[in-house]
């Protein structure tokens, strides 16, 4: 069994939307309910799955991080339009 890191994009229509941290355009799509309540939207995970079980884990350090990037970029594109 391997690991793959995914980011939580979105849940709708009962669904959790997973996009692949390596290829955005690689999804999966698991019933929310398999979802451990402690994640959300933006997190980062990695999944180890044995082909029926999905085990979890919480990247809090590259969710961190992806956070703090994002709220960079988008101060830096703010300013831009400043000036």
């Amino acid at each position: 069994m391997n690991s793959i890191k995914y980011t939580i994009d979105r849940i709708e229509d009962g669904y959790a939307i997973l996009l692949q941290r390596d290829d955005e355009e690689q999804q999966l799509a698991l019933p929310a309910t398999q979802i451990p309540s402690s994640l959300a939207e933006g997190d980062i995970v990695s999944i180890t799955t044995d082909g029926t079980f999905y085990c979890f884990e919480a990247q809090q350090d590259e969710t961190h991080q992806a956070l703090q990037d994002a709220m960079s970029l988008m101060a830096k594109l703010r300013n831009k339009h400043k000036k």
